[in-house]
């Protein structure tokens, strides 16, 4: 895949936005340590995906953030070694809505000279210098409930029969005027699952590690999809 992109040069605090050596074909975005070590086991753990050794040809970075995207895209190009990226992944909770979060993707990657899909979850054309694929946590909004990474691993909880206990414990809490409700009620819930296990996690990467969410859930099947494609294209880029 040839060709150059001519991006603005990044700040000096953009350029240090990434420490690790460009070592692999696939360089994947994620916003922070979470979505990394959820990453790291899903392409290991996912029956489907176990056969592909994607960790062999994706290098994960945290972003610490997702407002930080557009400086370390920036940073990326101008990095030693972008030139050995074939496959540009970008994988980012919703938010507020799943369309506005592609946009403001598309709008990143057209600002720096990227291509970018014409749909969410999907990949650009190829022909370029290098493709680039993005991911809006956590689906499709029809399929599961909510807008981040954290809404996707409820969703695939090793017990389900607990969740109508966490559920019902929430709706309490949160209904109660002398209680002050949690400022992120989708990381309370997940930290209130964690908390009842037997080990308990603080994170929801140390969550993942102990394997206290079914990583070969249906729920999983458009983004074992998605994953899936890296390899197709890569083998074509061959």
């Amino acid at each position: 895949m040839g060709g150059s992109v001519m991006p603005a040069l990044p700040t000096e605090k953009n350029k240090e936005s990434f420490t690790s050596i460009i070592s692999k074909s696939v360089y994947m975005l994620v916003e922070g340590k979470d979505e990394e070590a959820f990453f790291n086991k899903f392409f290991n753990k996912n029956q489907r995906l176990e056969p592909l050794n994607l960790n062999d040809n994706i290098q994960i970075e945290s972003i610490q953030g997702i407002n930080n995207l557009d400086a370390s895209i920036g940073a990326l190009i101008t990095r030693t070694g972008f030139e050995k990226i074939e496959i540009l992944l970008i994988i980012r909770d919703a938010d507020n809505s799943h369309n506005s979060s592609f946009d403001s993707v598309r709008h990143i990657l057209h600002k720096n000279g990227l291509p970018s899909p014409n749909n969410m979850n999907d990949f650009s054309e190829s022909g370029g210098s290098v493709t680039t694929g993005v991911y809006i946590l956590p689906g499709k909004p029809e399929d599961i409930t909510g807008n981040m990474l954290e809404d996707l691993c409820l969703s695939i909880p090793d017990n389900p029969l607990i969740m109508p206990y966490i559920d019902n414990y929430l709706s309490l809490i949160t209904g109660d005027p002398n209680v002050v409700d949690p400022k992120n009620i989708h990381k309370s819930k997940l930290l209130v699952f964690l908390a009842s296990h037997k080990d308990v996690p603080n994170t929801l990467g140390l969550g993942t590690q102990k394997n206290y969410f079914d990583l070969n859930h249906a729920n999983l099947d458009l983004l074992v999809e998605f994953f899936a494609k890296v390899k197709t294209l890569l083998e074509d880029g061959d």
